[in-house]
């Protein structure tokens, strides 16, 4: 189901896509969203951080997912990474 979400993702653009994504990530694929988020902010890390930004804090694969995310851009932006981190403590 991830695989389809963001090859979904990746044809429609920016529109809603957070929300399409969303409804179909099982806590299941929390290891393929981490994947999917090193890839996508190696590719376009403000709109992967945008998107990120609205997951909702409960969501079972989040930390795997910002986590991930946080790994990919650390080298260039430390800082940030950092921040990302910090949202998944407590």
């Amino acid at each position: 189901m991830l695989r389809g979400a963001v090859e979904h993702d990746l044809e429609e653009g920016a529109g809603g896509k957070e929300d399409w994504i969303l409804a179909r990530v099982s806590a299941a694929e929390a290891p393929a969203t981490a994947v999917l988020m090193k890839h996508w902010a190696e590719m376009d890390p403000l709109a992967a951080s945008e998107w990120l930004d609205k997951v909702p804090k409960n969501a079972v694969w989040r930390k795997a997912a910002v986590l991930a995310f946080a790994k990919a851009i650390e080298f260039y932006e430390p800082e940030a990474a950092g921040a990302w981190r910090k949202t998944t403590e407590g």
